[in-house]
């Protein structure tokens, strides 16, 4: 229901809130291990561009496939960093790979009214 409601609206605001777990990669982080955090998404399905918290930087719209809105997916030799929302399930994660370490953010989103871009456009 939520995934539907997300498609009829242009650009929205994902608040959402979750764990943060650093550790070595190939290690388990487990989430009840994590630290709280919270981010907030500013989302343009139309304009295929989004930005976090901020806003300082606008970043072109990865995918959206598969029942999932994929705002970053860039891998290279020194690691990899690919932010995925899935609307059905309300869920989000953020794995950002640096060499040997691994950070992992994952939780929960709510929608909110579209706050707008503020910054450059990366």
């Amino acid at each position: 229901m939520l995934a539907a409601a997300l498609q009829a609206i242009a650009a929205f605001n994902l608040i959402c809130s979750g764990t943060v777990r650093t550790g070595t990669l190939g290690q388990a982080l487990p989430e009840q291990g994590g630290e709280p955090f919270s981010i907030t998404y500013r989302i343009d399905l139309e304009g295929r561009s989004w930005c976090s918290d901020a806003c300082e930087t606008t970043e072109p719209l990865a995918a959206v496939a598969g029942g999932q809105i994929v705002l970053r997916e860039r891998h290279h030799p020194a690691g990899s960093s690919v932010v995925i929302f899935t609307p059905a399930e309300r869920r989000f994660t953020d794995t950002r790979i640096e060499g040997d370490t691994a950070t992992l953010r994952s939780g929960t989103c709510e929608p909110a009214p579209f706050t707008g871009f503020l910054g450059r456009i990366a």
